[in-house]
């Protein structure tokens, strides 16, 4: 079914930001890797997240920031 393919598009996209939160991201990117529009793809994302994209994007680096920090990590770098 077509909401399968939905979830499945977001599922990967969240796990590709996960592993690229050092690398600069533009919806337009994330959007062709999920297969759809950047218009549709945003819709799809707050729909899925209940965030914009790149507000999830900056939450997701603040929040790895601040456990590396806590962990005493250093060379912490942030994408605002």
């Amino acid at each position: 079914p077509r909401g399968n393919r939905k979830v499945m598009a977001m599922e990967q996209i969240l796990a590709y930001i996960e592993t690229h939160l050092d690398e600069p991201m533009t919806n337009r990117q994330l959007a062709e890797l999920a297969g759809y529009s950047e218009y549709h793809f945003l819709r799809l994302f707050k729909e899925y997240t209940n965030m914009m994209c790149m507000r999830y994007i900056s939450k997701r680096r603040l929040i790895r920031t601040a456990w590396d920090i806590e962990e005493g990590g250093a060379g912490v770098s942030v994408f605002l």
